[in-house]
């Protein structure tokens, strides 16, 4: 196993969570003459090759099926998909703010915004109330 030097101690989920990371890794064996290299297990392409495009069109057909009755989605094609994606983030909650991050179970110092000292870091607050933002 790994000697790991930790700036602060592992506590609640995270445990957890390294233990299951040390199981993974711990039969992985480094092969010094192969170049390194990082490959796309998720071969979306046929290539194995990572690119985003590929991820995008999986995203999209995941997040909006296109024979989804349960789900009314809007689409204009003036608005970048990736402007789209952010706002139905914001809708939903799902920008990583450290609040939310907190309600997650992430084990953080403090939820208060890092930039004013001042509130929570909402999503509220760190698009719209935030006086440094």
């Amino acid at each position: 196993m790994p000697n790991w030097e930790w700036t602060r101690v592992v506590t609640g989920r995270t445990t957890g969570e390294l233990e299951e990371l040390e199981a993974l890794i711990s039969n992985f064996k480094m092969a010094p003459e192969k170049e390194d290299s990082w490959n796309w297990n998720w071969n979306l392409c046929g290539s194995g090759k990572f690119s985003t495009k590929s991820l995008t069109k999986e995203l999209m057909a995941k997040c909006f099926p296109p024979n989804s009755s349960n789900i009314a989605t809007l689409r204009n094609n003036l608005v970048p998909i990736k402007v789209g994606v952010f706002v139905w983030r914001v809708r939903w909650g799902r920008i990583p703010v450290l609040f939310e991050l907190y309600k997650r179970g992430v084990d953080l110092n403090s939820v208060i915004c890092s930039l004013c000292d001042y509130a929570v870091e909402t999503v509220s607050h760190a698009l719209f109330s935030c006086k440094l933002v």
